[in-house]
């Protein structure tokens, strides 16, 4: 009884962080497209600050980089998380 009981509350839960899955994943694409351009802009405000001697202007450049870098590795964890948790309740869901 507990595992038919487990087997109904497993299966709507991976249905929905299946659909969850789909939308992070065209989240990131899209962000991914974003981010390449915003990161390019700010790639050459740092060379023009640097190039000037501003070095205010080229710390602020560089940190926008940085947390930009991190929110696109962040993407990627949040898909891997998805995975394993799809994972597990598949374990549970065989069982």
């Amino acid at each position: 009884m507990l595992k038919i009981f487990a087997k109904l509350i497993v299966l709507p839960v991976m249905v929905i962080l299946i659909a969850l899955s789909f939308t992070v994943s065209i989240l990131s694409k899209i962000h991914y497209l974003a981010a390449v351009l915003v990161n390019a802009i700010f790639i050459m405000c740092a060379v023009i600050a640097l190039s000037l001697q501003q070095w205010q202007n080229f710390g602020i450049a560089v940190f926008v980089l940085a947390v930009s870098c991190m929110i696109l590795k962040l993407w990627d964890i949040i898909e891997y998380a998805i995975g394993v948790i799809c994972g597990h309740l598949f374990e549970i869901l065989s069982v």
